[in-house]
């Protein structure tokens, strides 16, 4: 049996085992159909656990949203995809629901990235997709959950 699954594996570009895969399959097929959708001027972004407790804060005392805080961001992280999947295929679902919500948001946003690494899912895959989004109207930075500290962001296109 170990045979023909490492033959399969190879024809079909499979890496790991078969249970691994059908996995990340499944995770990957419902990160394409899972609701992140957000009301206008509510989108709420971070990078790294320290911004992720501002952005939360910031959420919850302005009625603003996370990307866990929407049904399929809610969905995805109770399944604890990280425990059962190696990091580097856990992360891809997250990256393909993240990136449709930046997608999805519109008009002003909020971002927690102080610090973020230049490599990280906010600077690869949200920011792009914000820029690319003409729904979106600002990208407002963010160091603090306080109400009345806010910075516009001024990527180049």
């Amino acid at each position: 049996l170990s045979a023909r699954r490492a033959y399969l594996n190879a024809k079909f570009g499979r890496v790991g085992d078969l249970h691994t895969y059908i996995t990340l399959r499944g995770y990957l097929n419902q990160a394409e159909k899972l609701d992140v959708s957000t009301e206008p001027n509510t989108a709420v972004f971070y990078s790294g656990d320290p911004n992720r407790a501002m952005a939360e804060e910031f959420s919850r005392v302005s009625n603003r949203t996370i990307l866990e805080m929407t049904p399929g961001g809610s969905y995805l992280d109770n399944q604890h995809i990280h425990l059962i999947l190696p990091k580097e295929l856990s992360i891809k679902p997250w990256i393909k629901l993240s990136e449709r919500y930046a997608q999805s948001a519109s008009g002003e946003t909020y971002a927690y990235v102080r610090g973020s690494r230049s490599e990280s899912i906010f600077n690869t895959i949200e920011l792009p997709a914000l820029l690319k989004n003409p729904n979106v109207t600002d990208i407002f930075e963010r160091e603090t959950p306080y109400l009345y500290e806010t910075t516009r962001i001024n990527y180049a296109p």
